[in-house]
């Protein structure tokens, strides 16, 4: 009887083993990810809803659609430097944070650092940047700029290209972010289409010259008459009622100028070789002012509204 005991013993514990041994695998926390991932995206998967393995998609967003499936996959891609990032097996869901910055080029690490190739989520974190003006700022990024800020107020890229979270807590589609206390944003994502509201917290209190101004300029967001070089470096402001009203002309000749690349930062703005931009009294084209035809056009920085500028004649 003993003998017969002590090998059916021995099998009981090599199945619990084994078992145990595929409960921790299933257990690990980029699976949970993704299956968590896979439950918000079930409903969304609705034949005519969301169409996926699309030829003309990359083969990320063929992973990433895998797992929407209900697959269980490691996803992996290479950045713009040839090396291979694991970061979205866990951050399914992760909003890209700006069109000039796509996931498949510049990658995860190359902003936030941490080890590319960790799955474990205290090693993929080791080293992780969590500040914007180290990020931001890098020595291969916008280091000039942060270096160069001027605005007394302003310590943090964050505080205006950033959609802050009321909460102090993430709001935005990531699996993993969700569960972070880290998150301050209410999305992963960086803008220049900056709501007066942002401005608002510092500037409470509108100015005397504020309050006697124009309806145009009571109505229209703060960031289409106050630009960035005011603003963050305290360059003379150079927008008047006239830069509008009686303007002045340049197009655009490369895909290099400043209309356009403010354009691919803007979801509002769509600029390209050929427009004929409005300029401030530096010469500098504005990127939201055009004209189209015989119109001039103004485009709200903030929230896209397009405005048709009247013109003064002769003043």
């Amino acid at each position: 009887m003993r003998e017969r005991i002590i090998p059916i013993a021995l099998s009981t514990l090599m199945i619990l083993s084994v078992a145990a041994a595929l409960l921790k695998e299933e257990l690990k926390p980029w699976k949970r990810y993704q299956s968590r991932y896979h439950q918000i995206m079930r409903a969304q998967l609705r034949e005519g809803e969301v169409r996926i393995s699309r030829p003309e998609r990359s083969p990320l967003e063929r992973k990433i659609e895998m797992a929407a499936r209900g697959k269980k996959l490691i996803i992996q891609f290479r950045n713009e430097r040839g090396e291979s990032e694991r970061c979205l097996t866990c951050h399914l869901g992760l909003e890209e944070i700006s069109p000039n910055h796509p996931v498949e080029r510049t990658g995860c690490i190359a902003c936030h650092g941490g080890d590319r190739l960790a799955l474990d989520v205290k090693a993929a974190h080791r080293g992780l940047v969590r500040s914007d003006q180290k990020s931001c700022g890098g020595s291969s990024c916008h280091k000039d700029i942060v270096g160069s800020i001027k605005h007394e107020k302003i310590r943090r890229c964050f505080e205006c290209h950033y959609d802050m979270s009321d909460s102090g807590r993430y709001e935005g589609s990531d699996v993993a972010m969700r569960e972070s206390k880290d998150g301050i944003g209410r999305s992963h994502r960086i803008t220049t289409a900056i709501p007066s509201s942002r401005c608002l917290r510092c500037h409470s209190s509108p100015s005397e010259e504020h309050r006697r101004s124009p309806r145009c300029v009571r109505e229209l967001g703060c960031i289409n008459c106050h630009l960035g070089d005011e603003v963050m470096f305290g360059e003379k402001r150079a927008v008047t009622c006239s830069t509008c009203h009686t303007p002045k002309f340049k197009p655009i000749t490369s895909k290099e100028d400043s209309a356009v690349r403010f354009s691919r930062l803007n979801p509002f703005i769509s600029n390209a070789v050929g427009d004929v931009m409005a300029i401030d009294d530096l010469g500098r084209k504005l990127p939201n002012v055009k004209r189209i035809g015989a119109k001039v056009i103004l485009i709200d920085k903030s929230t896209g509204q397009r405005y048709e500028v009247p013109i003064q004649i002769g003043r």
